[in-house]
């Protein structure tokens, strides 16, 4: 007999915000930001071709594919001293994105949601990407918020949910998992390259 869920496990891209949105205006920011201070990386690297080479990274160091936040730092690092910058640039760079990426507006029903589903769930969240629930406002709602960077594995690995029950110790071994994405991710041609733009 099934326990009654005691926790839900909640996605954060695509399902409290619009990551599309979100991820391009961070972009958007980035770019702007480079061409004041350090111009020869975007005249030399596109957002996209940025994104391509992220990507290739993930699939030559696999073992560090789930760390989005490592994977956009060490581009960045690199692709500064193709264009005879220093790779120090990376970290003021990396700033510049995810003050952004944490600046977004939620889906109009998230907080009304987590506020009832906070009087009688405990709630989690899990994701692939780099948000900040602390910086995104919401981190009161959630007993526990982790990433993939976190727990060594990203979604839909099993070590992902397991250390997320583990950091909840006293959730029940039914769990719930709220998500818009999780289905395409489970798809490798198509999660590497979306895991690519979420971070």
């Amino acid at each position: 007999m099934l326990t009654a869920i005691q926790a839900i496990c909640f996605d954060l891209d695509n399902t409290l915000w619009d990551s599309a949105v979100v991820i391009g205006r961070a972009e958007q920011r980035l770019q702007a930001w480079l061409e004041t201070h350090y111009p020869r990386l975007p005249q030399a690297f596109s957002t996209e071709a940025m994104r391509l080479d992220r990507l290739a990274l993930m699939q030559a160091e696999p073992t560090r594919a789930h760390d989005l936040s490592y994977i956009r730092r060490e581009c960045l690092a690199r692709h500064a001293v193709q264009v005879g910058y220093t790779p120090a640039v990376a970290a003021a760079a990396f700033e510049v994105f995810l003050a952004a990426r944490n600046e977004l507006q939620l889906f109009v029903d998230v907080q009304p949601a987590l506020a009832e589903l906070g009087q009688r769930f405990r709630l989690a969240s899990l994701t692939n990407g780099n948000a900040d629930l602390a910086r995104v406002g919401i981190r009161d709602w959630f007993a526990v918020s982790l990433t993939a960077a976190d727990v060594g594995a990203a979604k839909p690995h099993a070590q992902a949910f397991e250390a997320t029950l583990r950091a909840r110790s006293t959730c029940a071994l039914r769990r719930s998992c709220t998500s818009a994405t999780i289905r395409i991710s489970m798809l490798p041609v198509r999660g590497l390259p979306a895991c690519a733009q979420s971070g």
